[in-house]
């Protein structure tokens, strides 16, 4: 009901995959390389896409390259959400072609969730996209021809209808308590085995 209400109020036309990219930085983020990606992705297949930028940062560069690379009309820049779950139960995957991100919450929240992702080696989070089952990892966020590849083909497997019918992933292997309790059992075992110099 919530995903119906947000393809109206954003007009997603009927029969578009929904790609969803989040962040606060979107030069840093990716979002250049996500528009290009669209653009590519738009070009080179028949898949139909909307892309929704969620998120607090200038859009006006943005929305310029949009327009330059043809893709404006498939491009909505929502900004800042406290409802950012229902975007993520509306969207069919994440894009997130970071240039640089320690460990990537918002790719983390998509994969409790069971949202499948298109991510690169620069996010700390990469390890936890299994490529087989979970979303793609491309080298580098200036591969567009592999993130578009990479998108196309985890869009077309059908992947996000089968996590939202199937038990959901687990938040729990992902949360800051299973994080503490793996940091603090490294210690206890670095402590029970002595220091070494």
């Amino acid at each position: 009901q919530h995903a119906a209400r947000l393809r109206r109020l954003y007009a997603v036309p009927d029969g578009d995959y929904v790609l969803l990219f989040v962040a606060n930085n979107f030069k840093l983020k990716g979002l250049a390389a996500a528009l290009e990606t669209l653009a590519a992705l738009l070009r080179e297949s028949d898949t139909a896409a909307t892309l929704l930028v969620v998120g607090r940062d200038n859009p006006l560069p943005f929305k310029r390259l949009a327009g330059r690379l043809g893709v404006s009309d498939r491009v909505r820049f929502v900004g800042h959400t406290e409802h950012i779950a229902a975007f993520y139960a509306l969207a069919d995957a994440l894009l997130h072609p970071t240039y640089y991100d320690p460990c990537s919450r918002v790719v983390l929240e998509a994969l409790s969730l069971g949202l499948p992702c298109v991510t690169t080696r620069f996010d700390g989070a990469a390890e936890a996209v299994d490529s087989a089952e979970r979303g793609r990892v491309v080298d580098s966020p200036e591969d567009i021809a592999a993130l578009a590849d990479g998108l196309g083909q985890l869009l077309r497997s059908g992947l996000r209808d089968v996590t939202r019918t199937r038990e959901q992933p687990r938040p729990a292997r992902w949360s800051m308590r299973r994080h503490a309790e793996q940091v603090v059992a490294l210690y206890e075992r670095l402590i029970a085995g002595g220091v070494r110099r």
